[in-house]
């Protein structure tokens, strides 16, 4: 197995990697849009509807999803699995994984 390195090094060298997000829903479908800080590396300051970020290596898209949501919002609920998909975007090749809560 290879070295393990950051997403940010993976996105500086374009390598593939793994990312998981989720859409949060409230119980009348209104989908949770937030601001990202002025701090953070990507699209700072930006609106977004994902909350989300890489995936470790041997962690299922699920788990991320579930521990990203708690690291960025404090919120422990179970994320249903949505679909991935292969994006080729403006920052990196990566697997987006899409998950729903």
């Amino acid at each position: 197995m290879g070295e393990l390195v950051d997403r940010g090094e993976a996105i500086k060298n374009r390598w593939l990697h793994r990312v998981a997000t989720t859409v949060c829903r409230d119980t009348e479908g209104r989908i949770l849009v937030h601001r990202r800080q002025e701090d953070v590396s990507r699209f700072p300051g930006q609106y977004n509807w994902l909350i989300g970020g890489a995936a470790e290596i041997g962690e299922s898209y699920e788990e991320a999803a579930a521990r990203e949501l708690t690291e960025e919002l404090g919120v422990q609920a179970p994320v249903r699995f949505a679909f991935k998909f292969l994006c080729r975007g403006a920052i990196s090749p990566y697997w987006l994984g899409v998950h729903e809560v």
